[in-house]
């Protein structure tokens, strides 16, 4: 009953705004100008031995003067009040609502996840019968990677430093190491005239290449500039660019993946992050508060990239093995059926 004849009073004050506003200022009026100048004269005033006091009249007028403004505000922060608690009660129970979804789709994945590891290197590899696959495992890892774009833009933006989908260029580079060791990229892109073999060389002082050869799990640095200066970073075309025309030049993530059983990896891929002309973390405040910031922007990343996709991106780094080994096994069967 009370909530409904609070909504009932909030929905009409809303409705008629211009009218709530003239009453809130009422009090104003009345003693500064009603009283002050015209009490006397209409009786809401009266003098005793030279000091002014309110009549009946003045006391009645001026309660009811400051009573209603009053009890509207009242009704209309008890509603508030009540609307808020209300919308926290929902933001909570949808918080809680999408974890456990979360937790319940990451149960799934990870048991796909087992069942698929155990496939590829107690099963099926490098003997025996392949299972065709029917997905696209290059399209999921796509479609994967646009969606951490868009995860980045979230949880990076702050005020002043908004961040867009063109803002990173996101990349995998995978390898089967059992099988030829060749490195390719998801997309069957170069990256930004950069190819595989510069930056897998024995000898490049790529991101990618420090990565491999320390096995590493991952590798953040703010500023490409730092990166490049430590040999952790080959600067590409528009890196080059920006460099010779003084910008910032950007910022660099890369994060290691491996399907492995003891030393044995089946299965590597590098994921890269790279900014042109934007850092992951603006360099402003004082330095404590942002190498606070810097850490847990590097601390974000790592989540975003391990913990809400890794799982997915091991999913489908074992289906495209099982894909390459099936069309493999495919060719081989036609050649011999050919001779």
């Amino acid at each position: 009953m009370l909530k409904k004849f609070l909504e009932i009073t909030h929905n009409i004050i809303k409705k008629h705004w211009v009218i709530y506003t003239i009453i809130t200022f009422i009090p104003t009026i009345w003693y500064s100008l009603v009283l002050s100048y015209f009490g006397s004269y209409v009786g809401l005033l009266k003098d005793e031995s030279g000091t002014k006091k309110l009549t009946i009249l003045g006391i009645v007028l001026t309660l009811f003067v400051v009573l209603v403004p009053l009890i509207i505000n009242i009704i209309i922060n008890i509603y508030a009040s009540k609307s808020e608690t209300s919308e926290l009660e929902k933001l909570h129970n949808e918080k809680v609502f999408y974890e456990q979804l979360n937790k319940s789709v990451d149960v799934i994945c990870t048991e796909k996840y087992k069942r698929l590891r155990y496939v590829i290197i107690k099963e099926k590899f490098p003997d025996g019968i392949h299972p065709s696959i029917i997905t696209s495992p290059a399209d999921q890892l796509k479609q994967i990677m646009a969606q951490i774009n868009e995860c980045l833009c979230v949880f990076l933006s702050q005020p002043g430093a908004e961040y867009k989908h063109k803002d990173f260029f996101v990349t995998i580079a995978y390898r089967f190491p059992q099988v030829n060791g060749i490195w390719k990229w998801v997309d069957d892109t170069e990256q930004r005239g950069l190819s595989l073999e510069e930056l897998f060389q024995d000898d490049a002082k790529s991101t990618a290449q420090y990565l491999v050869k320390e096995n590493k799990p991952y590798y953040f640095n703010n500023k490409k500039e730092d990166a490049k200066l430590d040999n952790k970073y080959i600067y590409d075309s528009i890196d080059i660019l920006n460099s010779e025309k003084k910008d910032d030049v950007g910022s660099i993530f890369c994060y290691n993946f491996q399907e492995k059983d003891g030393r044995k990896v089946y299965v590597e891929a590098i994921l890269s992050v790279s900014t042109y002309k934007k850092r992951f973390c603006p360099c402003v405040g004082k330095e404590e508060s942002f190498r606070n910031q810097l850490k847990n922007t590097e601390d974000n990343m790592v989540y975003i990239v391990r913990d809400c996709f890794g799982r997915r991106i091991g999913i489908e780094l074992c289906l495209l093995l099982l894909e390459h080994l099936h069309n493999a096994e495919t060719k081989d069967n036609y050649l011999k059926q050919t001779k």
